[in-house]
C-alpha cells in the first residue's frame, strides 16, 4: 500500500486533537501531530485574511483517504479545510511496519 501523510489545517488545537482522538479510534491513521501556532495567509470570499491556527500531521495509507477526509468533514469547523495528502517516498522500514500494524487494511 502506498503511505501517505495528510495535512488538515485547524482552528485551534482543541479542534485538531478531536478530529486526531477520532481517526485513531476508528484506526483510520496510525498517529498524528499537532503544530500549534501556524500563521496563515490566504484569499476567502474575495477578502485577503490573516488568521492563527494550527496544523494536524497524519500518517496514514492512501486507500484510507476517503475515510479519513469523511471524518475530518464531520469534525471540522471551516466550510472548506485543508485536507491534503502527500505519497511518502520513503520512510525508516520498522517505523512503515509500525504504521501498518496501527491502522485498519
Amino acid at each position: 500500500m502506498s503511505h501517505i501523510q495528510v495535512t488538515v489545517s485547524c482552528a485551534h488545537a482543541q479542534e485538531a486533537q478531536h478530529i486526531l482522538s477520532e481517526l485513531l479510534k476508528q484506526k483510520w491513521v496510525a498517529c498524528g501531530q499537532i503544530i500549534p501556532n501556524v500563521q496563515s495567509m490566504y484569499r476567502w470570499q474575495g477578502q485577503l485574511e490573516h488568521s492563527e491556527e494550527c496544523l494536524l500531521l497524519l500518517k496514514s495509507h492512501l486507500t484510507l483517504f476517503k475515510q479519513i477526509e469523511k471524518t475530518v468533514l464531520a469534525h471540522h469547523s471551516y466550510d472548506v479545510p485543508e485536507i491534503m495528502a502527500t505519497p511518502v517516498v520513503a520512510m525508516h522500514t520498522e517505523y512503515e511496519k509500525w504504521i501498518d500494524e496501527e491502522i485498519k487494511k
